[in-house]
Protein backbone atom coordinates (compact mmCIF):
# COMPACT_ATOMS: atom_id res chain seq x y z
CA UNK A 1 0.00 0.00 0.00
CA UNK A 2 1.37 3.40 -1.00
CA UNK A 3 1.90 5.88 1.85
CA UNK A 4 0.77 9.47 1.55
CA UNK A 5 3.58 12.01 1.61
CA UNK A 6 4.10 13.74 4.95
CA UNK A 7 3.17 17.11 3.50
CA UNK A 8 -0.24 15.75 2.41
CA UNK A 9 -0.93 14.37 5.91
CA UNK A 10 0.11 17.70 7.42
CA UNK A 11 -2.26 19.55 5.11
CA UNK A 12 -5.14 17.25 6.04
CA UNK A 13 -4.37 17.67 9.74
CA UNK A 14 -4.30 21.45 9.39
CA UNK A 15 -7.62 21.39 7.56
CA UNK A 16 -9.16 19.27 10.33
CA UNK A 17 -7.90 21.67 13.02
CA UNK A 18 -9.30 24.66 11.14
CA UNK A 19 -12.64 22.89 10.81
CA UNK A 20 -12.74 22.18 14.55
CA UNK A 21 -11.83 25.76 15.37
CA UNK A 22 -14.60 27.03 13.13
CA UNK A 23 -17.04 24.74 14.91
CA UNK A 24 -15.90 25.95 18.33
CA UNK A 25 -16.50 29.51 17.24
CA UNK A 26 -20.23 28.91 17.13
CA UNK A 27 -20.60 29.10 13.37
CA UNK A 28 -21.78 32.00 11.23
CA UNK A 29 -24.27 34.14 13.11
CA UNK A 30 -25.70 35.48 9.87
CA UNK A 31 -25.53 38.87 8.19
CA UNK A 32 -24.74 42.01 10.14
CA UNK A 33 -28.13 43.70 10.44
CA UNK A 34 -26.58 46.84 11.93
CA UNK A 35 -24.86 47.78 8.67
CA UNK A 36 -26.14 51.01 7.19
CA UNK A 37 -28.18 51.95 10.26
CA UNK A 38 -27.34 55.21 12.01
CA UNK A 39 -26.23 54.81 15.65
CA UNK A 40 -29.18 56.75 17.08
CA UNK A 41 -31.58 54.59 15.09
CA UNK A 42 -29.80 51.45 16.30
CA UNK A 43 -30.35 52.54 19.88
CA UNK A 44 -34.02 53.18 19.16
CA UNK A 45 -34.49 49.81 17.49
CA UNK A 46 -32.73 47.79 20.20
CA UNK A 47 -34.75 49.58 22.91
CA UNK A 48 -37.89 48.71 20.97
CA UNK A 49 -36.74 45.08 20.73
CA UNK A 50 -36.25 45.02 24.50
CA UNK A 51 -39.82 46.21 25.01
CA UNK A 52 -41.09 43.41 22.77
CA UNK A 53 -39.48 40.50 24.64
CA UNK A 54 -41.88 38.05 26.28
CA UNK A 55 -39.25 37.06 28.85
CA UNK A 56 -35.56 37.53 29.56
CA UNK A 57 -32.91 37.36 32.26
CA UNK A 58 -31.62 40.63 33.63
CA UNK A 59 -28.18 40.88 35.27
CA UNK A 60 -26.85 44.08 36.75
CA UNK A 61 -23.87 45.18 38.80
CA UNK A 62 -22.18 48.40 39.72
CA UNK A 63 -21.21 50.86 42.37
CA UNK A 64 -22.83 54.06 43.60
CA UNK A 65 -21.36 56.78 45.75
CA UNK A 66 -22.78 60.06 47.03
CA UNK A 67 -21.62 62.82 49.31
CA UNK A 68 -24.27 64.92 51.04
CA UNK A 69 -24.17 68.27 52.76
CA UNK A 70 -23.93 68.22 56.58
CA UNK A 71 -27.28 67.59 58.21
CA UNK A 72 -28.91 66.22 55.06
CA UNK A 73 -29.34 62.78 56.65
CA UNK A 74 -30.61 63.92 60.03
CA UNK A 75 -33.55 61.77 61.04
CA UNK A 76 -33.18 59.46 58.04
CA UNK A 77 -32.37 56.40 60.17
CA UNK A 78 -31.36 53.23 58.36
CA UNK A 79 -32.33 54.63 54.97
CA UNK A 80 -29.51 57.13 55.24
CA UNK A 81 -26.92 54.35 55.34
CA UNK A 82 -27.44 53.79 51.64
CA UNK A 83 -25.98 57.22 50.98
CA UNK A 84 -22.74 56.84 52.90
CA UNK A 85 -19.60 55.64 51.13
CA UNK A 86 -19.27 53.54 47.96
CA UNK A 87 -22.06 50.99 47.64
CA UNK A 88 -21.15 47.98 45.46
CA UNK A 89 -24.25 46.12 44.31
CA UNK A 90 -25.34 43.35 41.96
CA UNK A 91 -28.42 41.41 41.06
CA UNK A 92 -29.86 38.91 38.63
CA UNK A 93 -33.06 37.11 37.83
CA UNK A 94 -35.87 36.36 35.38
CA UNK A 95 -38.26 38.97 34.03
CA UNK A 96 -41.65 38.07 32.55
CA UNK A 97 -43.41 41.22 31.32
CA UNK A 98 -45.54 42.97 32.11
CA UNK A 99 -45.67 42.33 35.85
CA UNK A 100 -43.39 39.54 37.07
CA UNK A 101 -39.75 39.45 38.09
CA UNK A 102 -37.53 37.90 40.77
CA UNK A 103 -34.13 39.39 41.54
CA UNK A 104 -31.49 38.08 43.89
CA UNK A 105 -29.80 41.28 45.04
CA UNK A 106 -26.55 41.80 46.92
CA UNK A 107 -25.22 45.11 48.23
CA UNK A 108 -22.54 46.22 50.64
CA UNK A 109 -23.73 49.05 52.87
CA UNK A 110 -21.20 50.50 55.32
CA UNK A 111 -19.09 47.36 54.69
CA UNK A 112 -22.04 45.23 55.76
CA UNK A 113 -23.14 42.72 53.07
CA UNK A 114 -26.87 42.56 52.48
CA UNK A 115 -28.55 39.80 50.48
CA UNK A 116 -32.21 39.64 49.58
CA UNK A 117 -34.67 38.56 46.94
CA UNK A 118 -37.25 40.95 45.51
CA UNK A 119 -40.17 39.35 43.68
CA UNK A 120 -43.11 40.97 41.93
CA UNK A 121 -46.19 39.07 40.80
CA UNK A 122 -48.96 41.31 39.54
CA UNK A 123 -49.69 44.04 42.09
CA UNK A 124 -47.87 42.25 44.91
CA UNK A 125 -44.24 42.77 45.93
CA UNK A 126 -42.33 40.32 48.12
CA UNK A 127 -39.07 40.60 50.01
CA UNK A 128 -37.13 37.55 51.12
CA UNK A 129 -34.32 38.22 53.59
CA UNK A 130 -32.81 36.79 56.75
CA UNK A 131 -34.41 33.43 55.97
CA UNK A 132 -37.94 34.86 55.98
CA UNK A 133 -40.47 35.85 53.30
CA UNK A 134 -42.51 39.04 53.51
CA UNK A 135 -45.29 40.60 51.46
CA UNK A 136 -44.74 44.35 51.44
CA UNK A 137 -47.77 46.50 52.21
CA UNK A 138 -47.57 48.86 49.24
CA UNK A 139 -50.34 50.45 47.15
CA UNK A 140 -50.86 48.62 43.84
CA UNK A 141 -50.10 51.83 41.96
CA UNK A 142 -46.67 51.97 43.61
CA UNK A 143 -45.91 48.33 42.75
CA UNK A 144 -46.90 48.90 39.13
CA UNK A 145 -44.16 51.51 38.81
CA UNK A 146 -41.60 48.72 39.30
CA UNK A 147 -41.45 47.71 35.64
CA UNK A 148 -38.31 45.63 35.02
CA UNK A 149 -39.04 45.56 31.29
CA UNK A 150 -38.44 49.33 31.18
CA UNK A 151 -34.92 49.21 32.67
CA UNK A 152 -33.02 48.87 29.40
CA UNK A 153 -35.19 51.20 27.28
CA UNK A 154 -35.13 53.88 30.00
CA UNK A 155 -31.36 53.84 30.39
CA UNK A 156 -30.83 53.60 26.62
CA UNK A 157 -32.82 56.83 26.28
CA UNK A 158 -30.07 58.55 28.30
CA UNK A 159 -27.57 58.28 25.45
CA UNK A 160 -26.95 61.40 23.40
CA UNK A 161 -25.18 61.65 20.04
CA UNK A 162 -24.08 57.98 19.97
CA UNK A 163 -21.16 56.91 17.81
CA UNK A 164 -19.98 53.48 16.69
CA UNK A 165 -17.02 52.41 18.82
CA UNK A 166 -16.07 49.04 17.39
CA UNK A 167 -17.36 45.50 17.68
CA UNK A 168 -17.25 43.06 20.57
CA UNK A 169 -18.46 39.57 21.47
CA UNK A 170 -20.95 39.42 24.34
CA UNK A 171 -21.83 35.90 25.55
CA UNK A 172 -20.51 34.49 22.27
CA UNK A 173 -22.61 36.80 20.08
CA UNK A 174 -21.22 39.56 17.88
CA UNK A 175 -22.29 43.06 18.87
CA UNK A 176 -21.64 46.61 17.77
CA UNK A 177 -20.65 49.00 20.56
CA UNK A 178 -22.23 52.47 20.63
CA UNK A 179 -20.91 55.22 22.90
CA UNK A 180 -22.42 58.62 23.62
CA UNK A 181 -22.66 61.35 26.21
CA UNK A 182 -25.51 61.58 28.73
CA UNK A 183 -28.73 63.33 27.71
CA UNK A 184 -29.18 65.58 30.74
CA UNK A 185 -32.86 66.17 30.05
CA UNK A 186 -33.70 62.43 29.95
CA UNK A 187 -31.58 61.74 33.04
CA UNK A 188 -33.13 64.64 34.96
CA UNK A 189 -36.67 63.48 34.18
CA UNK A 190 -36.01 59.92 35.33
CA UNK A 191 -33.99 60.89 38.39
CA UNK A 192 -36.68 63.41 39.29
CA UNK A 193 -39.13 60.55 39.87
CA UNK A 194 -36.65 58.63 42.07
CA UNK A 195 -34.68 61.11 44.14
CA UNK A 196 -37.63 62.63 46.04
CA UNK A 197 -37.82 59.32 47.92
CA UNK A 198 -34.19 59.66 49.03
CA UNK A 199 -33.84 61.10 52.53
CA UNK A 200 -32.54 64.65 52.59
CA UNK A 201 -33.11 65.41 48.89
CA UNK A 202 -35.90 67.62 47.57
CA UNK A 203 -37.69 67.38 50.92
CA UNK A 204 -39.59 64.33 49.72
CA UNK A 205 -41.42 66.37 47.07
CA UNK A 206 -41.33 65.58 43.37
CA UNK A 207 -39.82 68.48 41.39
CA UNK A 208 -42.09 70.45 39.07
CA UNK A 209 -41.58 70.39 35.28
CA UNK A 210 -39.98 73.84 35.51
CA UNK A 211 -37.57 72.57 38.18
CA UNK A 212 -36.71 69.56 36.03
CA UNK A 213 -35.90 71.80 33.07
CA UNK A 214 -33.65 73.95 35.24
CA UNK A 215 -31.98 70.80 36.61
CA UNK A 216 -31.38 69.48 33.09
CA UNK A 217 -29.67 72.71 32.09
CA UNK A 218 -27.35 72.54 35.10
CA UNK A 219 -26.66 68.84 34.56
CA UNK A 220 -25.71 69.30 30.91
CA UNK A 221 -22.50 71.00 31.98
CA UNK A 222 -22.01 69.28 35.34
CA UNK A 223 -22.04 65.74 33.92
CA UNK A 224 -18.84 66.40 31.99
CA UNK A 225 -17.33 63.15 30.70
CA UNK A 226 -20.23 60.93 31.79
CA UNK A 227 -21.09 58.33 29.15
CA UNK A 228 -23.63 55.72 28.12
CA UNK A 229 -22.51 52.66 26.14
CA UNK A 230 -24.93 50.30 24.40
CA UNK A 231 -24.06 46.92 22.88
CA UNK A 232 -26.42 45.77 20.08
CA UNK A 233 -26.34 42.23 18.69
CA UNK A 234 -25.50 42.31 14.99
CA UNK A 235 -27.56 39.24 14.09
CA UNK A 236 -30.96 40.36 15.42
CA UNK A 237 -30.57 43.87 16.93
CA UNK A 238 -31.44 42.56 20.41
CA UNK A 239 -29.91 44.44 23.35
CA UNK A 240 -26.93 42.65 24.88
CA UNK A 241 -25.42 45.08 27.37
CA UNK A 242 -25.61 48.66 28.57
CA UNK A 243 -23.28 50.68 30.79
CA UNK A 244 -23.94 54.02 32.44
CA UNK A 245 -20.98 55.93 33.86
CA UNK A 246 -22.18 59.05 35.66
CA UNK A 247 -19.77 61.41 37.36
CA UNK A 248 -21.21 64.48 39.04
CA UNK A 249 -18.40 66.30 40.89
CA UNK A 250 -20.74 69.18 41.70
CA UNK A 251 -23.91 67.60 43.03
CA UNK A 252 -25.60 70.94 43.59
CA UNK A 253 -26.62 70.79 39.93
CA UNK A 254 -29.07 68.09 41.01
CA UNK A 255 -29.89 69.10 44.58
CA UNK A 256 -28.63 71.71 47.07
CA UNK A 257 -28.13 68.87 49.56
CA UNK A 258 -25.93 66.84 47.20
CA UNK A 259 -22.20 67.53 47.17
CA UNK A 260 -21.23 64.93 44.58
CA UNK A 261 -22.44 61.68 43.05
CA UNK A 262 -21.04 58.83 41.01
CA UNK A 263 -22.66 55.80 39.41
CA UNK A 264 -21.16 52.97 37.39
CA UNK A 265 -23.90 50.55 36.30
CA UNK A 266 -23.74 47.62 33.87
CA UNK A 267 -26.92 45.86 32.71
CA UNK A 268 -27.00 42.69 30.61
CA UNK A 269 -29.92 40.87 28.98
CA UNK A 270 -29.95 37.19 28.04
CA UNK A 271 -32.30 34.17 27.74
CA UNK A 272 -34.50 36.11 25.32
CA UNK A 273 -38.08 34.75 25.13
CA UNK A 274 -37.04 31.66 27.13
CA UNK A 275 -39.34 29.54 29.28
CA UNK A 276 -38.76 31.31 32.60
CA UNK A 277 -40.76 31.13 35.81
CA UNK A 278 -41.53 33.60 38.58
CA UNK A 279 -43.59 32.54 41.58
CA UNK A 280 -44.59 34.32 44.76
CA UNK A 281 -43.05 32.88 47.94
CA UNK A 282 -45.51 30.74 49.85
CA UNK A 283 -46.63 31.79 53.32
CA UNK A 284 -45.16 35.27 53.14
CA UNK A 285 -45.95 37.46 56.14
CA UNK A 286 -47.34 40.98 55.65
CA UNK A 287 -44.84 43.77 56.36
CA UNK A 288 -45.29 47.54 56.28
CA UNK A 289 -42.49 49.99 55.62
CA UNK A 290 -42.13 51.03 59.27
CA UNK A 291 -41.61 47.40 60.25
CA UNK A 292 -39.17 46.99 57.35
CA UNK A 293 -37.02 49.76 58.81
CA UNK A 294 -37.02 47.98 62.15
CA UNK A 295 -36.15 44.69 60.48
CA UNK A 296 -33.05 46.30 58.97
CA UNK A 297 -32.03 47.75 62.30
CA UNK A 298 -33.26 51.33 61.91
Amino acid sequence: MRRAPIRVLAALAAAAVLTLLAGCGGGDSGPDRTEGIAPAELVRQTAEAAQGLTSFRLDFEGEAETSLAPGALEGSGTAGLALRGPIPFSGAGPVIPPDRFAFDVTAEVSRLPIQANLTRTGDDLYLSALGRDFKLALPPATVRQLDARAVFPTLAAWIADPKRDGEEDVDGEGTVRLVGSVDARAAAEDLGTILPAVPGLFGGQAPTPAELRATAERLQTALGDSTVTVWVRTSDLLPARLRVELDLPDGSALSPQLRSARLDLVVELSDYDAQLEVAAPQGAQPLDLDSLSGLLGG
